[in-house]
């Protein structure tokens, strides 16, 4: 018993010097580390050659409860990271989901609002997305590891979207790519964005700055604004803004990834677009769809979906441009009163409410320049432009 107690606190001294360097806990962490040194009745003298004199009863008993302390005050350093807290949904083969809080970036959420998605293919092991704080990041990159025995080689940024690239620092060992028009948006972007976001998610923003930013490299082409690369067939999707997306077909299970183009399960998102321009997306979307055979999806946020769900969120932009041009024409003038559109869930509402007034801001300046126009004049009140039809909502496509 005596040498099984030596060889346990031989080892608790052993943690306490490793520990010394990495913390500072003071008297706790001094007396401790002090009994285990030479002279100061360490455990090979007190437990070795019998009891302690009747001087200082209590010195084993001091050393090893001062020795535990310390030892679950270094418990957090020494843990592995949080892989539980972060789910491997399959998507297919060697293809996976971690998927994120449908919900608008928080402190209770951490920022964590953009779906990511891991794929292996040989040796090499590709993030689409990378979080929204280094951070985060490293916490991705530790899940990895533990889950798959492999380290990220390759991270591709989909969109300029904070949430889902701030986490770039995070993979120093990794290629960063993006899409050209991605890359050069994050490089004029991302150091604003970074302030937003972190009033966004409070103290899981600490220490984010525009240190963090890391812009990716330009994805090789094989046409201007598509290409391939490892396991991925790429293009780029217009949103109407300087803020593209990018659509990615992972090859072998046939998944698309539709980051900033595509919502499951709830109402899209107009934010850093244009209505015309989702609207056209969408289609980009449902003729890849139809192209290429795709029938599984991900999306920015939510579960994965499927063709469904394209065409759902198609009609949604429909039927809010339809409801937006006739507020319009009748003469309207309150745009934060939006109208209810049907299929709309209770949680909707609020990203609705926003999408309206997003929506009215750009289909009121098409009214007013048709309105111009007909007058014969032009938008800046010129006379003699040719008057042109006033907007009209197209009628949605046929389903296929």
């Amino acid at each position: 018993m005596l040498f099984v107690a030596h060889a346990t606190v031989q080892v608790m001294c052993r943690s306490v010097r490793r520990a010394r360097p990495r913390f500072h806990a003071g008297t706790l962490l001094r007396g401790a580390a002090a009994a285990c040194e030479p002279g100061t009745g360490q455990t090979r003298g007190a437990l070795a050659h019998g009891p302690p004199p009747a001087s200082a009863p209590s010195r084993p008993r001091a050393l090893v409860a001062s020795i535990a302390l310390v030892a679950l005050s270094a418990g957090p350093a020494r843990a592995g990271c949080d892989a539980a807290a972060l789910r491997f949904e399959r998507l297919g083969p060697q293809l996976w989901l971690l998927r994120a809080h449908a919900a608008e970036s928080t402190p209770a959420n951490g920022g964590f609002t953009s779906n990511l998605v891991l794929a292996r293919d040989g040796a090499r092991t590709w993030l689409v997305g990378s979080g929204p704080t280094p951070a985060f990041g490293a916490r991705v990159a530790c899940a990895v590891r533990e889950r798959f025995g492999v380290a990220v080689t390759d991270v591709i940024d989909p969109w300029p979207h904070p949430e889902l690239v701030m986490g770039n620092a995070a993979f120093d060992g990794a290629r960063l790519w993006a899409a050209a028009p991605v890359a050069e948006a994050m490089r004029t972007q991302c150091a604003r964005c970074v302030a937003r976001l972190r009033e966004r998610i409070g103290v899981a923003g600490d220490g984010l700055d525009e240190r963090a930013v890391r812009v990716p490299a330009a994805l090789p082409q094989d046409a201007p604004g598509r290409g391939t690369i490892g396991p991925w067939r790429w293009q780029v999707v217009a949103r109407g803004t300087d803020a593209p997306a990018t659509l990615l077909r992972h090859a072998p299970s046939n998944v698309a990834l539709a980051h900033g183009l595509l919502w499951v399960g709830a109402a899209p998102d107009l934010r850093d677009a244009s209505l015309a321009s989702m609207r056209e997306a969408t289609r980009t979307l449902r003729r890849a769809a139809r192209r290429d055979g795709v029938a599984r999806w991900v999306g920015e946020q939510g579960p994965p979906g499927d063709v469904g769900d394209l065409e759902r969120q198609q009609r949604y932009w429909h039927a809010l441009q339809r409801a937006l041009d006739a507020a319009i024409a009748a003469g309207r003038d309150d745009a934060a009163r939006p109208v209810a559109l049907p299929g709309l869930a209770r949680g909707d509402v609020a990203r609705h409410a926003l999408n309206w007034q997003r929506g009215w801001r750009e289909r009121e300046q098409r009214w007013l320049d048709a309105q111009r126009a007909r007058d014969g004049r032009g938008a800046d009140g010129a006379a003699g432009v040719p008057a042109p039809r006033a907007p009209e909502s197209r009628g949605e496509p046929t389903r296929r």
